[in-house]
């Protein structure tokens, strides 16, 4: 029988399994996998009617377990040795297993002495939650020339080749809204972004630039991290949110609705050669 599997991720691609304890540790009974709603009300007669409803911040704390004090150590060094952590969560369905993630900051992390009778060493943790829960899946493509069409499966990292003119549509199965990470190769012009939903042109925002080859045009949706910015040949990004690229009248932040057939296209003034999006898909609960 399948079982859950938890680990932590960092910026650098390196994982922390919380379910080997022979190499690792073991995370037991963790809670706070799931969702809470904060509601304020108002009162109309002997009535309360809801006027604000949000998702709660959530805490995921549980009990880890490790072998001896070194293993303990090589998790403490794993966490305060990065920036950025994600928890990942799979999740065994009864016809296929997900994988999930949730980025997190520790917030609490005890330690007590070894049991020497049960041979571990017991650590309460807690993790402030960051982020709803989020899947990563990949775009695969096929190009036919005789449609002069693309045609888009949700798989991950997907690039576009040859022409301007490039449209990618699906159906975003999340339960919120999703937003996206487009990273688009040099060299183009100019650049217009446009988001429709149920083939009615909903969104668009042009990009006034120029970028070389060796470079790359970088937007991100994502909230708290909203970007539009220039990748140059050194790595260096250059800030494109200024008035000179951008144009302030339109809503810039590209959110895509949940159960509505959509589509993004990437319009250019010359011809987009590479080009890779990612989109976020979000979960209340999983």
């Amino acid at each position: 029988m399948a079982v859950r599997q938890f680990s932590l991720l960092n910026e650098k691609g390196q994982e922390f399994s919380l379910m080997d304890i022979q190499k690792y540790c073991f995370l037991s009974s963790p809670t706070g996998l799931g969702i809470n709603f904060r509601s304020d009300y108002e009162q109309m007669g002997n009535t309360f009617v809801e006027s604000i409803r949000k998702v709660a911040q959530g805490k995921i704390p549980g009990s880890l377990y490790f072998l001896n004090y070194d293993k303990y150590r090589e998790f403490s060094d794993f966490i305060f040795g990065s920036e950025k952590l994600r928890f990942k969560y799979i999740v065994p369905y009864t016809n296929n297993e997900k994988t999930f993630y949730k980025d997190v900051k520790l917030i609490s992390l005890s330690k007590t002495e070894l049991d020497h009778k049960l041979g571990v060493l017991a650590s309460q943790v807690s993790f402030d939650c960051l982020t709803l829960w989020y899947e990563t899946n990949t775009v695969n493509y096929s190009y036919d020339d005789s449609e002069n069409a693309l045609i888009w499966d949700f798989v991950w990292d997907s690039y576009f080749v040859d022409y301007g003119n490039r449209d990618i549509e699906f159906l975003n199965e999340g339960q919120t809204d999703s937003s996206i990470e487009l990273e688009i190769d040099g060299e183009f012009e100019d650049l217009n972004i446009q988001l429709y939903i149920e083939n009615e042109l909903y969104q668009e925002i042009p990009i006034n630039v120029r970028v070389e080859n060796f470079e790359k045009l970088f937007y991100s949706s994502k909230e708290n991290e909203f970007e539009i910015s220039k990748i140059l040949s050194d790595g260096t990004k250059q800030s494109l949110f200024t008035l000179d690229n951008i144009d302030f009248s339109k809503d810039n932040v590209i959110r895509i609705p949940n159960n509505k057939s959509c589509k993004i296209t990437l319009d250019s003034e010359t011809d987009i050669t590479s080009a890779k999006l990612l989109v976020y898909i979000y979960y209340l609960t999983v």
